[in-house]
């Protein structure tokens, strides 16, 4: 019988019209007042995606200019991926 590790990314939308803007303010809220460290930076034409750690838990806020403003759960810990998700929108 074979083990498969399974990993599944959650995605939470921030803005589905989101801006190149909004996603430099997220990136500057997230270095300013939640301190993280980017582990690793995609920057193409179409989609930028910056890699983190927060609590202890991987995510990437991506942006897509056809889907938007969105982050990534790399975790499976739904409750840090909802908390940071609520505190990039409201703030």
């Amino acid at each position: 019988m074979n083990t498969y590790d399974v990993h599944v990314q959650a995605e939470t939308i921030i803005d589905e019209i989101g801006s190149l803007q909004l996603f430099y303010q997220m990136i500057e809220k997230l270095s300013n007042t939640k301190h993280v460290k980017f582990t690793n930076r995609l920057d193409e034409a179409d989609t930028l995606a910056w890699s983190f750690r927060f609590r202890g838990h991987e995510f990437s806020l991506e942006y897509n200019i056809f889907n938007g403003l969105f982050l990534i759960n790399k975790s499976t810990n739904q409750k840090a991926a909802t908390e940071l998700a609520y505190q990039l929108k409201t703030n």
